[in-house]
């Protein structure tokens, strides 16, 4: 399977890619129901759509496909989804040349169907002309610090040749939709075409004088195979012919491409692309459009603008016979973070004519920090602190506290979560993709969600309660993060429900390393935490190498040849577990192909990416990579090789086949772990052959040893 590196290695090398569904996790039968969820929609807005005889108003409002039906729950959940995000940021990382750390800002889209024949015919609907959704005449590079000035890009009377330079109104490098239905492609397949010409836009910036622009099109830049205009008329004939076939060449290199229900396909903003020609597939062609904006002035004005028609009941985006949008509900549709990022905190400044300030920044006022008044809340107004709440740290602000708000559907209101403020944004994220990646491998997880707010709350005086000497440091930790916080005022929360156990470092050793299965679990959480620790990034002249707070560029990349992104101090207060002395009844636990069955639940916490020194320390096979682990815990885990070699085996290959997002590495995938143990082959092969063989004991040996313990009978020189 094809990664999502090699997909955005397409996509810069020919303006357009199809991103398999497998790469990004999607699949047909969760499309499936957006498109019911969309067809269901056409059936209750445009009753008799389907029939001969259908009336003229909605033949009109649906010749353009584009669908006005972008509120509905299911294309909503698919907007914000998580994969979704994660892709938008590998995208901004690849285009931009450095790790994107932002938020992703949400332009609520439109999904899309291109009707097939005869129905297309009956609706006279057409596919789109080629055209380029930018103008490559305006100011160059686009100015992203500053709100759209539709005053003087858009004024009442219209000004001759100003379209002609008029900027775009928001800044969005890529356009992306998601099949909802198979594609055969080819032009005649109700799919779309992007050319692989990519220095056509180029050309048009620096050798041509504007055309193809006109108000009436709206904000695209329209391709013909002959433009006209006056200011190519004025031209030479030789200048003329000339500009005439580089379109010709442009459009000629126009590919409509096959594509599952579930696939992705991207473009960049200067790809010259077109709808079909016809539909002659005998389906009606499917997608809901991705609206990702990197978080800018610009953008961050566009949401504003967006949300505020959405709540004054107008219309949003398109032409007027192409949507309309329902507004009711949209507290209970979307969470705060999503209202956030659909430009709820930018509207009434946007209503109120305003828009050059960050709408992110937070004032000295009270009302900055209001839930009712568009902004980001304060974490006061998200967590409620039972009677009695103490911090859990002497670093971070951490607690255990209730949820005042629903933050996702698996974290509704009254949730009794885990919270932790003062780690970087990264740092954060990384921690919430271990959770998700855990819950793919049948680990111990607990769902996790990242919200910013503003901090309020008093985190010292909650850590003094536990011990008055940790107040100080969290002080320090909050004061520190604010003050390199992106976002004036705000820190991101990790937020995760509750775990209910103790730390592997105060269970009982012996209660531990005899409850069956135990062992086993505890091996897994090893293996993962050692597996993603050494994780190894593709090189990229375009990326930066980021070690905590300090940035490499390739000319100052620290020695080690491998950059690696994983799981620091791995050791028993970063483990937590619940389950034990559970068996079957006769102290010998029962066991499957997947190992033991166990009551015992051991949970990974405190997911931190490693530093390089972290690395070098624990370059080894051996599984204690931080602090030393009780040798008869450890001989537990030993024990679980031994006695289960296929499980672990499976595991490992679970491991090795886990697709790693952005936030863990860039891109990247496990190929460079699996030339050592305990991730190898010949591991695998060990485990493969089980027995009593004694290489499978040796196996068992190295990887639970502790590896600063000098081997038996060998002294330590001094």
């Amino acid at each position: 399977m094809t990664s999502l590196d090699a997909c955005l290695d397409e996509l810069q090398a020919a303006g357009f890619v199809v991103i398999p569904r497998e790469v990004l996790g999607f699949t047909a039968e969760e499309t499936a129901v957006v498109h019911d969820a969309q067809l269901a929609e056409l059936d209750h807005r445009y009753k008799g759509w389907r029939e001969d005889e259908a009336e003229a108003h909605v033949k009109k409002s649906l010749q353009g496909g584009f669908l006005g039906v972008q509120l509905l729950p299911e294309l909503l959940a698919l907007e914000f989804d998580a994969r979704v995000e994660t892709l938008a940021r590998a995208i901004f990382t690849r285009l931009q040349g450095s790790p994107y750390h932002d938020e992703v800002l949400v332009w609520l889209e439109r999904s899309n169907i291109s009707f097939a024949q005869p129905l297309r015919a009956r609706m006279a609907q057409g596919g789109a002309l080629p055209h380029i959704d930018a103008n490559p005449w305006a100011e160059h590079p686009m100015d992203v610090n500053r709100p759209y000035d539709k005053e003087r890009w858009e004024p009442k009377v219209r000004v001759a040749g100003l379209h002609d330079i008029r900027p775009m109104e928001k800044d969005r490098p890529v356009q992306a939709f998601l099949a909802l239905t198979d594609c055969a492609g080819g032009p005649n397949a109700g799919g779309m075409g992007c050319s692989r010409d990519r220095g056509f836009y180029e050309y048009l910036r620096t050798k041509t004088p504007p055309h193809g622009r006109n108000g009436h099109w709206g904000k695209l830049t329209r391709v013909y195979p002959k433009p006209g205009g006056q200011k190519l008329k004025s031209l030479s004939k030789e200048a003329q012919g000339a500009i005439n076939d580089a379109h010709a060449k442009a459009l000629e290199a126009i590919e409509y491409p096959p594509y599952r229900a579930g696939d992705v396909v991207v473009w960049l903003r200067e790809t010259l692309h077109a709808g079909p020609k016809d539909n002659t597939s005998g389906v009606h062609s499917a997608r809901m459009y991705l609206g990702m904006l990197p978080n800018n002035p610009l953008n961050r004005h566009a949401v504003g603008r967006q949300w505020a028609k959405l709540q004054d009941g107008k219309q949003a985006h398109g032409r007027a016979c192409d949507r309309s949008e329902k507004v009711e509900g949209l507290h209970t549709l979307l969470t705060a973070g999503q209202r956030w990022r659909a430009g709820e905190f930018g509207a009434a400044e946007v209503a109120a004519g305003g828009g050059s300030s960050d709408p992110r920044a937070a004032s000295d006022g009270q009302s900055s920090h209001s839930t009712s008044n568009n902004t980001v809340p304060r974490d006061i107004d998200l967590f409620d602190l039972p009677v009695g709440t103490t911090g859990l740290g002497f670093k971070n602000a951490t607690a255990i506290v209730n949820l005042k708000v629903p933050l996702s559907d698996n974290l509704p209101a009254g949730t009794r979560t885990f919270v932790k403020l003062g780690e970087a944004p990264d740092d954060a994220r990384f921690a919430e993709t271990c959770s998700r990646l855990r819950a793919e491998l049948g680990m111990t997880s607990t769902h996790a969600h990242i919200v910013w707010c503003s901090p309020t709350i008093d985190w010292a005086e909650l850590a003094g309660r536990a011990n008055p000497k940790w107040a100080n440091g969290v002080r320090k930790r909050l004061a520190k993060a604010m003050s390199e916080s992106s976002r004036q005022g705000q820190l991101p929360a990790f937020v995760t429900r509750a775990f209910e156990g103790i730390m592997v470092s105060e269970a009982p050793v012996q209660v531990l390393a005899t409850t069956p299965g135990a062992g086993f679990e505890l091996l897994r959480v090893l293996l993962f935490r050692k597996c993603v620790h050494a994780t190894v990034a593709r090189r990229h002249s375009h990326l930066m190498w980021h070690d905590h707070s300090r940035s490499y560029p390739h000319k100052q990349q620290p020695t080690l040849n491998l950059r690696y992104l994983g799981i620091a101090d791995t050791n028993g207060r970063n483990m937590m577990v619940s389950g034990l002395g559970a068996d079957d009844g006769n102290g010998a636990g029962s066991s499957s192909a997947d190992g033991p069955v166990t009551g015992v639940q051991i949970l990974s916490v405190d997911e931190n990416p490693s530093s390089t020194g972290q690395l070098a320390a624990s370059a080894g096979p051996s599984l204690q990579t931080a602090q030393t682990i009780h040798s008869s815990v450890m001989g537990a885990v030993s024990a679980a090789i031994t006695e289960h070699p296929e499980a672990v085996a499976g595991f490992i290959r679970a491991l090795r086949g886990l697709e790693l997002p952005l936030s863990v590495t860039v891109g990247g995938r496990l190929a460079a772990v699996h030339a050592a143990a305990p991730f190898d082959d010949t591991t695998l092969g060990v485990l493969d052959a089980g027995g009593q063989q004694p290489e499978l004991k040796s196996l068992a040996e190295q990887l639970s040893r502790n590896p600063r313990r000098p081997v038996t009978g060998v002294k330590r020189k001094r």
